[in-house]
């Protein structure tokens, strides 16, 4: 199952996860990729009725949950739709147009063949910053949500908004040797190829969007 975040009110690039992009709205491209490969939803929050009636529009399953705690969209989300009985969670980004479905189906079945509750490739691990894949266990995300889920006064307040609003990432890394104690298996892909022949792929400024843009619309031209 493959979960695609969004929202329209981003603050750098207002909307843009609608905006047109070489004709097609940004959101979709990722839907799209991801839409090949296994069953989709755009998980956006409830009070976003502009993203809310663009889905409906174009016929894109979605899910609605909190608009600022990322996490609980997904786990609510994740456990509306029954995945704490199936497949894996993929999460991609509405930002990240470009993302390869071959990387995402590599993701997808390397998670499966080391029984991984988290497999990511990002910027962080050295992969192309918009190119960013993560398969996570339900478990695990679960786990996650019940650690993280405390009064704001914790004295790990800003570790835990950052995994709020970042899903499980910072929360992994944070305690990777704690979480790998408890048999939880985290990995991370790393790419071989040369980061310095890839551009900037997601799109968080109206700079991004322009570069983006060219690459979409070269690779079109291209056939």
């Amino acid at each position: 199952m493959i979960l695609i975040q969004a929202r329209t009110t981003s603050t750098r690039l207002p909307r843009k996860c609608i905006k047109l992009m070489a004709g097609q709205e940004l959101w979709t491209y990722s839907y799209a990729t991801a839409a090949m490969i296994d069953q989709t939803f755009m998980v956006i929050p409830a009070d976003d009725q502009l993203m809310i009636d663009h889905c409906k529009a174009l016929g894109a399953n979605y899910m609605t949950g909190s608009r600022d705690d990322v996490l609980d969209r997904y786990y609510q989300c994740a456990t509306k739709l029954g995945l704490h009985e199936g497949p894996q969670i993929v999460r991609l980004t509405s930002d990240c147009p470009l993302v390869p479905a071959e990387l995402i189906l590599y993701m997808i079945h390397s998670a499966r063949v080391i029984e991984a509750d988290y497999y990511a490739c990002s910027q962080k691990t050295g992969g192309v910053d918009g190119w960013d894949v993560e398969v996570i266990s339900y478990r695990l995300l679960e786990y996650v949500w019940q650690q993280t889920n405390c009064p704001l006064d914790n004295p790990d307040y800003d570790e835990i908004t950052a995994t709020r609003q970042h899903v499980v990432g910072p929360w992994v890394w944070g305690h990777l040797e704690e979480l790998r104690s408890m048999g939880y298996v985290i990995e991370a892909y790393r790419p071989n190829y040369l980061l310095r022949w890839f551009p900037k792929m997601s799109v968080d400024t109206q700079e991004d969007f322009d570069r983006v843009e060219k690459i979409v619309t070269e690779i079109r031209d291209l056939g």
